[in-house]
């Protein structure tokens, strides 16, 4: 014998739907319905929806109810007409809970409406056969209000009527206001609508020979010229004129008439004159309005059109002469030009101290022009300047492009170049160096034949000549350079190329350990003003975090955590001086590489100064004491750097993904997407914080979002806020702005155990975000448990560091750690699928 035992089952039911009695039209109503758990589970939360006449009136939220526990929800409605109305209540509609028998989850019920309002005043309404037209215009008016006793209609032009249904002409044209009022014992009532008389209208069709000329309408210039059709012109008598520089004025009169096009034509007749041209020195060919007329100067040329014409004189060894000439009819106008000699036009060219830097940043301009009589420099922010050799100041990071404009007597000619500002990150630098090349026993010069000449003075300082009679060698401020050069005579030679090499440097980064930073770099000349400073960050600045992120993207990877970045400034890096090849040595704890996947998944990131990022090809060269130690070469040379793991390659699933960046156990998740419609919303899965899940609604279209997720910390000068935190998250937006979105929602969670240690409930926790006012509290949602965490949802109104607090008592409970996750497996940018909200929905 067996016995089949149900499982505990919820049971979902309306039990009740309650209208008040003589519900009136066009009045406010309250209608309450009651649901009830007759299962013998708990329910989940969901929705009841109340429709009348198959219209939905509204929908209200249905907590969770456990077994024999009843909720209470109220709509508001406003009946639209007199008569029976069919109200039907339905509890949870889209199926949130398995019910046992879902046949009672809707109650109907009918109520009559009585007519409008108290008192039963009149309702006015009424329609039109038209709401504009030509004049005169007649419109019949019908009445369709109720509960009329009597009629007064406005028509607008000071005439009324009594009538029902009356009709009425417009002979003039204007715009006017029609209102009908309608009473009866109970009151009155006013509707209004418009009505647009126009003036008759017809077209004109205008040609002329040449074309081109203005059309003048009634002593009015209409804008517009031969050959066209002018469009709305009233009907009735009018002139047209027609005007073209050179010719006769031609006017006709034309008759215009409603809803036609009449067409005319004129033909014009042109006006000439004489122009003697002389020149010194004479001989030149003339050229009137760019056409050769086959006549040297000096001469009178006949039967040109009067106006405004432009006269060149061009001679073989003189710069062309050109001026404007006004043409009078029947008269001899006199031109005469000086012809200047050729004179060679300037060549632009200038050098800078510094190509790039930290803000501010002084830059000195230095002009290496030729033939040039006056200077123009656009910095290429909002500034300028016409020294010759302007110094300036950038106080905005960002690449910007100087351009020198130099001019003389024969022309000008300009040149630009490229300042780039970085932006570095905010925090301060863990270890920095600084780099120079120059050394007592080294002096250049530029030889005779446009080559850099080296002169080695081995008893001015430290250094030595190669055995091969063709370097140099020295150390210079934590340099070793080797000046390579065509072979060297008593110690001079021209240069062919420079070789770099520095001595390590190094910081202590988080998980990373006691890392070291050291490079190699070529050049093909000596500069020994060359400044290289190089400073280890914990993290990158939020723009190279950026870039590195798409670069991973780029390989169809994301980062799993970044180690640490390098920043390098060049200074006193003049325009002729290139570095390029540079080979980046970098190092990181063994328990960091393996903690993100091993070597195999290590990549150096650069940021260039063009702005252009890449993932570098990396090579691990082994370990060196208990670093492991990683090697790229970046053929551009120095610029921004960052030592980070790739997520290992994703299996051929389409899960959403996210990537973490950050070093020393700070790192983020990222999630991005593309090409949403308005309406649209997309979530993007999270880890590394309690944050889990982030949805944003389009609001328009979004050809590009970003969003980043990861552990924050509390503001240097910020207050925390109430209750005792369980962790600071910083959020961001990037590629689009928040305007773009109606919707943020938040998805988080907590572990129970967490919970049971505050002695509180889910009910206890607290979402904030943190402004410049302080912090402000945002509404929290407890969706329930899964896993032994406690699941909430908040629907916050921007991005930026938000705290999760609770108001539990318990003392002296720290901030919980997040354990190190393992390397991801998915991309960086999630493929996430792209949903539209349902109508009506958030």
């Amino acid at each position: 014998t067996y016995t089949m035992t149900r499982p505990p089952r919820a049971d979902l039911a309306a039990v009740n739907l309650t209208a008040p009695g003589d519900i009136a039209a066009g009045t406010t109503c309250t209608v309450t319905g009651t649901v009830e758990n007759i299962g013998d589970a708990a329910s989940h939360a969901c929705s009841a929806v109340l429709t009348v006449d198959d219209l939905e009136i509204g929908t209200a939220a249905v907590g969770v109810l456990g077994p024999g526990e009843t909720a209470e929800v109220s709509f508001t409605w406003i009946p639209a007409a007199a008569g029976d109305a069919t109200l039907t209540f339905v509890v949870d509609p889209d199926a949130a809970t398995p019910d046992v028998n879902r046949r009672n989850n809707d109650l109907t019920t009918t109520v009559a409406i009585v007519g409008s309002g108290p008192g039963h005043a009149p309702v006015a309404d009424f329609s039109t056969n038209v709401t504009s037209g030509v004049a005169p215009l007649t419109v019949t008016f019908t009445d369709g209000s109720t509960g009329v006793a009597t009629w007064s209609w406005d028509f607008g032009d000071n005439t009324t009527s009594a009538d029902q249904n009356p009709v009425h002409t417009y002979e003039a044209p204007g715009n006017y206001t029609v209102t009908l009022t309608v009473t009866n014992a109970a009151g009155s009532d006013s509707m209004t609508t418009a009505i647009t008389v126009t003036v008759p209208v017809g077209s004109i069709a205008v040609t002329s020979m040449p074309g081109g000329a203005a059309i003048w309408i009634d002593g009015t210039d209409t804008g517009f010229t031969t050959n066209t059709t002018l469009i709305n012109v009233s009907a009735g008598e009018h002139v047209i004129t027609l005007k073209l520089a050179g010719y006769a004025d031609a006017s006709t009169p034309v008759t215009v008439e409603a809803g036609k096009t009449t067409s005319i034509h004129l033909d014009l007749t042109t006006l000439t004159g004489s122009l003697t041209v002389t020149s010194a020195p004479a001989g030149a060919r003339i050229f009137i309005d760019g056409a050769d007329t086959g006549k040297l100067t000096n001469t009178t040329i006949d039967g040109i059109g009067v106006g405004t014409h432009t006269v060149a004189l061009r001679k073989d060894g003189y710069v062309d002469a050109t001026k404007t000439v006004i043409m009078t009819a029947g008269e001899t106008t006199a031109l005469h030009l000086n012809l200047d000699e050729i004179v060679t036009a300037p060549v632009a060219g200038f050098s800078t101290n510094v190509t790039s830097g930290v803000a501010p940043l002084i830059v000195t301009f230095t002009d290496a022009s030729t033939g040039a009589e006056s200077w123009s420099w656009d910095f290429g922010d909002d500034t300028t300047s016409a020294d010759q050799n302007p110094v300036h100041t950038y106080n905005q990071t960002g690449r910007f492009t100087v351009t020198l404009t130099v001019t003389n007597a024969a022309g000008s000619s300009s040149k630009a170049g490229a300042i780039i500002v970085q932006e570095i990150p905010p925090q301060p630098p863990k270890a920095a160096e600084n780099f120079t090349l120059e050394s007592d026993a080294v002096n250049v010069s530029v030889g005779d034949d446009g080559k850099q000449q080296v002169i080695f003075n081995a008893t001015a300082g430290a250094g030595e000549i190669g055995d091969d009679n063709r370097t140099i060698h020295f150390q210079s401020h934590g340099l070793n350079v080797t000046i390579e050069t065509e072979g060297l005579t008593d110690g001079t030679g021209n240069v062919t190329g420079v070789h770099l090499e520095s001595t390590p440097f190094n910081a202590t980064v988080g998980n990373a350990g006691n890392v070291s930073v050291s490079f190699s770099a070529d050049m093909d000349s000596y500069n020994p003003a060359l400044g290289i400073a190089a400073s280890i960050y914990e993290q990158p600045s939020p723009e190279a975090s950026e870039a590195f992120a798409l670069a991973a993207q780029d390989e169809d990877s994301e980062i799993a955590s970044i180690a640490y970045a390098v920043y390098f400034i060049k200074t006193n890096l003049t325009g002729d001086d290139r570095i390029r090849d540079a080979t980046l040595r970098l190092t990181a704890s063994e328990d960091w590489v393996d903690a993100n996947g091993g070597p195999d998944l290590i990549r150096i990131f650069r940021l260039g100064d063009d702005g252009n990022r890449s993932v570098l090809p990396t090579t691990y060269e082994g370990k060196e004491g208990d670093m492991m130690v990683f090697t790229a070469v970046s053929p551009e040379g120095f610029s921004v750097f960052a030592l980070g793991a790739m997520t290992a390659p994703s299996p051929p699933a389409p899960a959403p993904s996210r990537s973490s960046g950050g070093g020393g156990g700070s790192r983020a998740s990222v999630g991005a997407a593309g090409n949403l419609k308005i309406g649209e919303y997309i979530t993007f899965s999270m880890d590394q914080t309690a944050i889990s899940a982030v949805t944003l609604t389009a609001d328009d279209y979004v050809k590009e979002v970003m969003v980043t997720v990861a552990k924050g910390s509390l503001p240097r000068d910020a207050r925390p806020p109430a209750g005792t935190v369980y962790q600071y998250i910083e959020t961001s937006l990037y590629r689009a702005a928040a305007k773009d979105f109606s919707a943020l929602q938040i998805q988080f969670t907590i572990p129970t155990a967490w919970l049971a240690e505050q002695k509180c409930t889910a009910n206890e926790i607290n979402l904030f975000r943190h402004t410049t006012d302080g912090w402000l509290e945002v509404p929290v949602r407890v969706i329930g448990e899964e896993n032994n965490d406690a699941i909430f949802s908040a629907s916050a109104d921007a991005f930026g560091l938000f705290a999760i607090t609770s108001i539990g008592k318990a003392p002296d409970v720290k901030e919980p750690a997040l354990e190190p996750a393992e390397p991801e497996t998915t991309p960086s940018t999630p493929a996430a699928d792209v949903t539209t909200a349902p109508a009506g929905s958030a």
